[in-house]
């Protein structure tokens, strides 16, 4: 019995540890998901080639949608002058990434982990909105619709680690940071006849909240 005793942690901390090479299936998501809009949904193949590193390729989707109302009430001396607007927005993005993934200390259940690399985007924008305007006996409505595609490329990172929470099942939260050049072009159409078109590029730096995931090695 003592001696079963004294194999049994080593068994358990064989068992947790980096195999290599390996594979690994992760999913993670970040907070406030909802059926309509959420700002992360992480799918990711990680590969393991020695104990303590591995190359990860990740798939990152992002959707919301809104529904916008409102309102403004002037009175006037001899006037009364109402105006209503409702806004309804759609934006959805897909990034696409690479990571070399560093574990400074691979063995045992609980394994703090960094991750770089290279990373590109691609987000679509849709808005429609519609304005009712009126003036004593007087009103007038207008309506306008913009479209807007725009494609980045930087680099992320992140801090995180990772606990071994039974047999292949690995739980893991992660703190990240990116940075990014983008560029792309807006449409913004009143009518079928008339329409603005103009290009953007753009710097962009993105912390990310605490995210949360689940692994599967295999």
């Amino acid at each position: 019995m003592p001696g079963r005793a004294q194999e049994t942690p080593k068994a358990e901390e064989a068992v947790a540890s980096l195999r290599a090479p390996a594979w690994a299936l992760l999913f993670q998501i970040e907070p406030r998901f909802t059926l309509r809009s959420f700002n992360g949904l992480t799918l990711a193949l990680q590969r393991s080639w020695r104990s303590g590193s591995a190359v990860r390729f990740g798939i990152v989707l992002a959707s919301s949608a809104a529904d916008l109302d409102w309102s403004q009430r002037q009175e006037a001396p001899n006037s009364l002058h109402f105006a209503t607007e409702h806004r309804q927005l759609n934006e959805g993005s897909t990034v696409l990434n690479l990571r070399y993934v560093g574990y400074p200390r691979p063995e045992g259940r609980l394994r703090p982990y960094w991750d770089a690399g290279p990373q590109a985007s691609f987000r679509r924008l849709h808005q429609e909105s519609e304005r009712s305007s009126s003036t004593g006996n007087s009103t007038s409505t207008s309506s306008v619709s913009g479209h807007g595609t725009f494609w980045s490329a930087g680099i992320g990172a992140a801090l995180g680690a990772e606990w071994s929470a039974a047999g292949s099942f690995v739980l893991l939260a992660e703190y990240g940071i990116s940075a990014a050049f983008g560029w792309g072009t807006n449409r913004f159409a009143s009518s079928p006849t008339e329409s603005v078109e103009y290009d953007q590029r753009y710097f962009l730096v993105r912390r990310s909240t605490a995210i949360f995931g689940l692994a599967v090695r295999f």
